[in-house]
């Protein structure tokens, strides 16, 4: 939450349930962060519970009752795991994160619109990269858990809206340090806004 909302990071603590709460008040957070925050605060204020986990594999019991192990590595989800309380049997969305996403190649094919709004490739080019899916980029757990913010806000069939949040959890990210006496800096250090991609359209 540092690299994100600075020293108002500190405001957010966790219920006696479990879940994550904001103390603080919006009005100091800058517009960008507040942007951000609705996004997150839609998923906090929810009656639906989401859960946060770091892990290379992740077991759920779906609805039909059958278990299933979800690998976020490289063979796997590549990074992150969106996974809509849908299709749990309790009812409980889950975001899971690979601990070492910064080591996962993912293909990605950006796409631009037309003036009649049809899908073209960004750049041509990189068709003929990865047997068409795009080169291989590289994700921060940062990146990656706006990302999955955003498909867990959006729903099913709404994938574009990960690639919107994540871009506004990557304007207000800031590079964190402490000094010897123990005092904490923040300096901006935005990340170069995503276009839609092939497996992220606009919705």
């Amino acid at each position: 939450m540092e690299q994100a909302f600075g020293a108002n990071a500190s405001k957010f603590s966790y219920s006696k349930n479990g879940g994550l709460v904001f103390n603080g008040k919006t009005k100091d957070l800058s517009k960008d962060e507040r942007a951000v925050f609705k996004e997150l605060n839609k998923l906090m204020n929810s009656s639906i519970s989401y859960d946060v986990m770091i892990e290379e594999n992740v077991e759920i019991t779906k609805s039909d009752g059958t278990k299933k192990m979800i690998n976020t590595g490289q063979n796997g989800s590549m990074g992150d795991a969106a996974i809509y309380p849908s299709v749990t049997k309790d009812g409980r969305g889950i975001l899971a994160l690979n601990p070492n996403s910064q080591s996962i190649q993912v293909p990605v094919l950006d796409v631009k619109y037309g003036a009649d709004g049809n899908q073209l490739p960004a750049n041509y080019t990189d068709m003929l990269i990865n047997g068409g899916r795009g080169p291989n980029r590289y994700f921060s757990m940062y990146e990656n858990f706006w990302h999955g913010i955003g498909h867990l806000v959006g729903g099913p069939g709404k994938d574009g809206r990960a690639m919107e949040v994540e871009n506004l959890g990557g304007a207000i990210r800031k590079n964190v340090s402490t000094d010897a006496s123990g005092t904490k800096s923040y300096v901006p250090a935005s990340i170069a806004i995503k276009a839609y991609n092939t497996n992220h359209p606009k919705n």
